[in-house]
């Protein structure tokens, strides 16, 4: 009874997240608008716009540099869909060799696909709904950020508990299903 009343809670929670409520499918291109492209052309160290910066480990590692115009597009519309502005913690990150096998260290940041921007708990189920809308088909929620990536849809979490666990589940669930863009009956 106690873990349904938790669920039923936070499943209530959920569904009162402001973007989550819709009519109709939500229609977003696949490549950057011309507007977007202006602004990912004039990207630098100071950021990505008015709404997007850089941390100064991507700033110094220059992260930023080799991040794919995609990856900036869908990140302008995050913003732009909630309001808020973001500072990317990781972008590109160069390959390392593994000294204790010889092989290459390899992830989705080693591609220019992924990025990790800052978030707080007041934005985060806001910032997943956007991300997931914007075309992001991996999120990764954590405890101070977001990993979104253009890799296979899937969505995980690591460091919740409690409520927060759930509605994390809740989001990641709708997400994988594509549920943010396309209408459910």
């Amino acid at each position: 009874d106690v873990r349904q009343s938790k669920k039923n809670s936070a499943y209530s929670k959920f569904k009162g997240i402001k973007p989550y409520n819709r009519e109709t499918d939500y229609i977003t291109r696949s490549k950057p608008t011309t507007e977007e492209m202006q602004i990912i052309n004039s990207v630098s160290e100071s950021g990505l716009g008015s709404s997007i910066t850089f941390s100064s480990a991507v700033i110094d590692s220059e992260g930023w540099k080799d991040v794919n115009d995609n990856v900036y597009a869908k990140l302008l519309r995050i913003a732009s869909q909630t309001g808020q502005s973001y500072e990317v913690k990781t972008g590109f990150v160069e390959r390392k060799k593994n000294d204790n096998m010889g092989a290459i260290a390899m992830n989705s940041h080693n591609s220019g696909y992924a990025v990790d921007i800052v978030i707080t708990e007041s934005n985060r189920d806001d910032t997943v709904v956007a991300a997931s809308r914007a075309g992001f088909t991996g999120i990764g929620i954590y405890t101070g950020h977001l990993h979104l990536d253009l890799g296979a849809r899937r969505g995980w979490q690591k460091g919740f508990s409690g409520a927060d666990l759930t509605i994390n589940q809740l989001l990641l669930d709708e997400h994988s299903i594509d549920s943010f863009k396309k209408k459910r009956s």
